[in-house]
């Protein structure tokens, strides 16, 4: 649920998370439904699901798995980097803030920096929600999680998830050396624009990044 709120902060949207905490919604994005669907689509045969886990994808990456799965020997160890890496919670604070002063080619530039700086380790855990609530949907998907395990991951050797380590996050101290690197080039891509009309009554975008970025200094 974090990943999906993150890659719409990605593509410029300003949802707020908890809108993801609907009760409603929730049965509709339970794994094993979608996988029934798959295999009503696609046979039941043909439907293999990979658990994102760091335990397995650190052996093989999700592509060296599709190669054995379907036996396609170029696949099978093949190296995958990770490019789309995920935004730590002040990179989501910083996105929301901007998404809604800046055009698509600009938010591309945004999202490149905070996914340079001030992306979260690949595994580790998102932070975006309370942990209240990641006990509450933890709680609601385990009987899901459960059938997950036992009728499409029991050929993987592992039981459950593996429990992040919380080693994995980054120290504050390091998320503020990187707060300089991004503002940084914040300031560097600013220049870059030609001059605003200093008529205009309403905020310019300079003004507005500038005071995002006042709130990063401070915050």
């Amino acid at each position: 649920i974090q990943s999906i709120y993150t890659q719409y902060l990605h593509q410029g949207e300003t949802l707020e998370v908890n809108s993801f905490m609907n009760k409603s919604l929730l049965p509709n994005i339970k794994w094993t439904n979608f996988l029934k669907t798959y295999e009503t689509i696609f046979g039941v045969e043909n439907v293999f699901a990979v658990p994102y886990d760091k335990t397995i994808l650190e052996r093989k990456n999700l592509i060296n798995l599709l190669g054995e799965y379907a036996n396609i020997n170029a696949l099978k160890t093949l190296s995958l980097d990770n490019h789309n890496q995920g935004y730590n919670k002040k990179a989501a604070e910083i996105a929301k803030a901007c998404n809604p002063h800046l055009s698509n080619s600009e938010n591309k530039i945004l999202r490149s920096l905070m996914q340079k700086h001030l992306h979260k380790p690949v595994f580790s855990r998102y932070q975006l929600l309370s942990k209240e609530q990641v006990v509450f949907l933890n709680n609601y998907f385990k009987e899901d999680n459960e059938k997950l395990f036992e009728n499409y991951f029991n050929g993987f050797g592992i039981a459950s998830y593996t429990v992040s380590d919380d080693k994995d996050n980054v120290t504050e101290h390091q998320k503020r050396d990187s707060y300089v690197e991004v503002i940084v080039q914040l300031v560097k891509e600013l220049d870059k624009r030609p001059k605003e009309n200093v008529q205009s009554k309403s905020p310019s975008l300079k003004t507005k990044i500038k005071k995002v970025i006042k709130q990063i200094i401070g915050g």
